[in-house]
């Protein structure tokens, strides 16, 4: 396969292959594929030439990275033999899908508008948080920790323009030291992206600039619990994992504007959003240092997993279930709900995009916003008072009355849309199954 000179269409022809026998003999119902190297393709090609299996389960793209997002913004030559070939595989299977998922807003919009498709049309559904757990830090850590990047070293996740931003801080301030650990990737015919950007580091500044390979993933967590900024200065993202891995283990990040970074902090309170390029960096890197911009930072992972453990009644896991803290809410003991004990986030929940934010998230069981409309979301009913009504709906859906006591109902309590897409759990999903 390697050795063919175009090994994605090779993967993609044998993927189509032993596709269509599952489909023939397993009798499939749906395939998901991602976008990047369109393994779908000739399996889409064949189904709208007539070939294949009779059955033609729908194929959902799932967007993560496509080529020629990545060749832009990594400042790759497009003569490259195998980039025209992939732009155009990759094209087809995204215009040519029956769906489309995408973990962040940010990339839907965009290819929304590149490719055509109806505004509105990419479902959005951000990425699992897994099981990253907040890291202990000492007190003197969040005083003189180091500001890490962690990541591959590729020109497209902003190193270089985070080096630049860096060294212009450090030359007027001593205190902040930087770390860097990921792979290294090659840059152009003669240079490494960490040679070139070595090279921009005066030498008067070298040793508060460390640069480590790719690392365990127990290795980099232990590492990540001496640093107190994370940063994530991408010319161009989707969902980044490193995000989210940051946040989880409880440190505040420092990112770009350019991708679903946007979409999991918020400025000023779990972290520092920024343009991207190397000039807006430096301003906002000083303030997270000397703590003007940072003086407003609520650190939430880290207080927000304190209350969580505080409170002996709710289960901070819904959260991960539910996605959002009124989904949450719908699932906790009836007495909770009713003020005596605060629902909190634990700290592996980073704010996404419109959870904790907005009073409308894409996550919450009852409500359908009009974003949810447009990407086939059954409506709600509509009822009067709008979300102040929201309690005694759950209290009713939690076999409650309106002074939290139990009653009896046959009514199944709803499950949140996040579980029904994923097939997971939740409390309401359980509930149905045994029913």
């Amino acid at each position: 396969m390697l050795a063919s000179g175009f090994p994605a269409q090779w993967f993609s022809w044998v993927a189509a292959g032993l596709a269509e026998q599952l489909i023939a003999r397993e009798g499939i119902d749906v395939i998901e594929g991602q976008e990047w190297e369109a393994p779908l393709y000739f399996l889409m090609l064949r189904r709208a030439l007539g070939l294949g299996p009779e059955r033609k389960p729908p194929c959902i793209v799932h967007l993560h990275s496509p080529t020629e997002y990545i060749f832009r913004h990594n400042e790759w030559s497009r003569a490259r033999p195998d980039y025209l070939p992939m732009k155009r595989l990759e094209d087809y299977v995204i215009r040519a899908a029956d769906a489309h998922l995408c973990p962040s807003q940010y990339l839907a919009t965009h290819c929304e508008r590149h490719y055509g498709l109806a505004q509105g049309s990419i479902a959005v559904i951000p990425l699992p948080l897994g099981d990253t757990q907040v890291q202990a830090r000492d007190p003197q850590v969040w005083e003189t920790g180091s500001i890490c990047y962690f990541g591959r070293l590729e020109p497209r996740k902003g190193v270089i323009e985070w080096v630049d931003a860096a060294v212009r801080v450090a030359l007027k301030d001593p205190r902040p030291h930087f770390e860097f650990i990921g792979s290294d990737l090659p840059y152009t015919e003669q240079q490494t992206v960490r040679s070139y950007v070595e090279a921009r580091i005066p030498d008067a500044l070298r040793n508060r600039f460390v640069f480590h390979p790719a690392k365990p993933r127990a290795q980099l967590l232990q590492m990540l619990s001496r640093a107190r900024i994370a940063v994530v200065p991408s010319r161009w993202e989707n969902f980044p994992n490193t995000c989210v891995e940051a946040m989880c283990t409880g440190l505040p990040v420092l990112a770009t504007r350019n991708g679903g970074m946007a979409e999991m902090i918020e400025d000023g309170h779990s972290g520092w959003l920024a343009e991207a390029g190397s000039a807006p960096l430096p301003d906002r890197l000083a303030a997270a240092s000397c703590g003007r911009a940072g003086a407003g930072i609520e650190r939430v992972p880290r207080s927000a997993h304190q209350n969580g453990r505080g409170s002996s009644r709710f289960d901070p896991s819904l959260l991960r279930q539910c996605g959002d803290r009124r989904s949450a809410y719908r699932h906790a003991p009836c007495d909770q709900r009713k003020g005596r004990q605060p629902v909190a986030a634990p700290a592996c929940m980073p704010a996404v995009a419109g959870a904790a934010r907005t009073s409308n998230g894409h996550a919450d069981c009852e409500a359908s916003t009009g974003a949810d409309r447009r990407r086939g979301h059954s409506p709600a009913r509509s009822r009067p008072g709008g979300y102040a009504r929201q309690p005694a709906r759950a209290d009713r859906a939690a076999g409650c009355d309106c002074h939290g006591r139990r009653r009896r109902s046959t009514r199944r309590p709803a499950p949140c849309r996040l579980s029904r897409r994923v097939g997971g759990g939740g409390q309401a999903a359980r509930a149905r199954r045994g029913q």
